[in-house]
């Protein structure tokens, strides 16, 4: 069997894998093409940028970018935010790039609070918290800042916006702060009061019973009984025992 020769298989190697790039690159262009246009007429494939991970390099942030758009326009605001981070996750994103991932995302986040439903104190911090981490994210290259001269004006008007919606919760937690305090003194004074009427009922004299009404009564018939029998006795009888001529004995007090 003729062997091919070396300068034949060269060229030939080189060729496959030409066409093996040019297929894996123009496969990568048809697939953002895909996403640009399901974006646009939002009509999201999610599986479709989850296939494109595998397919883009060097700039391997783009897919969970894209990702991120997909769950944030489909109102899943966390799994957006998630995506989101994936994207930030890589090293040497340009800055045109970087921008609207970090705006994205800090929408993501601030979306993902249930504004309506912040009912206690708890509630309130965890807002504040994920408030916190939106703003620092926009101002963790400058893109805005608390002077307000932030690189990006997109960027420096939401952070901005974030100010106010942590103003607010702030002075709504100061409210609840205020209004616990209140019944919590409510309280106190309520408890307070009832210590004061149970000690009253405790001084007052308590009703007698029948049975103690009875046993007075049948004290006092004994006690006169025995007062009549002494007077009697000493009606008759002199200290010394002895019995009187008569009379009614010395005088008694009763």
């Amino acid at each position: 069997m003729k062997k091919t020769p070396l300068k034949v298989m060269i060229p030939f190697i080189i060729s496959i894998v030409l066409v093996v790039a040019s297929g894996f690159f123009v496969l990568k262009v048809l697939l953002n093409h895909f996403f640009v246009v399901a974006y646009a007429s939002e009509t999201y494939a999610p599986p479709v940028q989850k296939f494109e991970v595998l397919f883009n390099h060097p700039e391997s942030y783009l897919p969970y970018y894209n990702l991120g758009n997909c769950y944030y326009q489909g109102g899943d605001y966390s799994t957006a935010a998630a995506y989101y981070y994936q994207a930030l996750s890589y090293e040497d994103i340009p800055q045109d790039r970087d921008i609207p991932i970090r705006i994205n995302l800090a929408l993501a986040l601030c979306y993902s609070i249930d504004f309506d439903n912040l009912k206690s104190d708890t509630d309130i911090q965890s807002a504040l918290q994920v408030l916190y981490t939106a703003r620092d994210i926009l101002m963790e290259k400058g893109y805005a800042n608390d002077e307000g001269t932030g690189t990006d004006a997109t960027a420096q008007q939401l952070k901005e916006d974030i100010d106010k919606m942590i103003e607010k919760l702030q002075q709504q937690q100061n409210s609840n702060d205020d209004s616990n305090d209140q019944e919590q003194q409510q309280q106190e004074e309520q408890e307070k009061e009832k210590d004061q009427e149970q000690n009253q009922n405790q001084d007052q004299p308590q009703p007698m019973t029948q049975e103690e009404i009875q046993e007075i009564q049948d004290n006092r018939t004994k006690s006169a009984n025995e007062r009549a029998e002494e007077q009697e006795y000493y009606g008759q009888y002199d200290e010394n025992g002895e019995e009187t001529a008569g009379g009614s004995g010395p005088e008694h007090p009763w």
